[in-house]
């Protein structure tokens, strides 16, 4: 089975969800290597890394810099692949989508974050099934947590998403949900000093962090904004599908085939 970690970002009216994909063995490297690295820390918060504050407060800033190119170092050495999928919190707020999973810009980017963790898998050969693990306690998180159910429970979206499980966690709990943390952070940060600031005078280079994220290998590194015309395109189809699952309540009496009905 890979393994899949969540974590959110939001920087001004942008908002993403950061997912990054181990195999188990490279999964538990990262934790021993990563609590090597920042254990007496009590972990990692990226921010707080950044910019010398909360448990990081007082390092010197050669040691910010060793500690960030170590522990990306690390990232790069143990995770397969690594997908932020954003959009503008404006434009899912407008267009109300018509269902309980995926009203909150949050739950839009998990699910897109999670179609694009499993659409890597399978364009590079890699079968297994995923379980995804979320950080608890996030104000959507019930939200998600139907959306994730739903999945479970219909056994063709299950196979879209490679399902095998899901978790969340609080913060703290696993050091592994550092990763998308330290990935979400950085991304939003390019996103928002260079992609969107492309033609004008005060643009920023991307970040030495970022590059080295992306390293040698760009193609395990996805980062995908979601227009307001791709939203309204899922907002058409899941009005649609749902007035069919509607229309078949009424008129054949039997819902979608799920697992359950196997």
């Amino acid at each position: 089975m890979l393994w899949a970690y969540f974590d959110e970002t939001e920087r001004g009216p942008w908002q993403g969800v950061a997912g990054v994909l181990f195999t188990e063995p490279k999964a538990h490297k990262f934790e021993r290597k990563w609590s090597a690295l920042f254990g007496k820390y009590g972990g990692c918060h990226w921010v707080e890394l950044v910019h010398r504050h909360e448990r990081f407060e007082g390092i010197e800033l050669a040691q910010r810099d060793r500690l960030m190119k170590e522990a990306i170092k690390i990232l790069g050495s143990y995770a397969e692949a690594m997908v932020i999928v954003g959009l503008k919190t404006q434009d899912a707020k407008d267009l109300a989508l018509p269902t309980d999973g995926f009203k909150s810009p949050y739950a839009i980017c998990c699910m897109a974050t999670m179609q694009g963790v499993a659409r890597w898998c399978q364009a590079n050969g890699m079968k297994q099934t995923i379980h995804y693990v979320f950080e608890s306690g996030h104000l959507h998180e019930a939200e998600t947590h139907r959306f994730l159910k739903e999945v479970a429970g219909d056994e063709s979206a299950s196979n879209i998403y490679r399902l095998g499980g899901y978790t969340f966690l609080r913060k703290g709990a696993c050091s592994l949900l550092d990763a998308p943390d330290t990935v979400a952070w950085e991304a939003s940060k390019f996103k928002a000093d260079t992609v969107d600031r492309l033609g004008s005078a005060d643009v920023r280079p991307p970040r030495g962090s970022w590059r080295a994220i992306v390293g040698t290998r760009p193609k395990r590194v996805s980062l995908v904004s979601l227009s307001r015309k791709t939203l309204t395109r899922i907002h058409n189809d899941l009005s649609k599908t749902l007035a069919l699952s509607e229309k078949e309540w009424r008129d054949q009496g039997s819902p979608r085939k799920t697992r359950k009905d196997q």
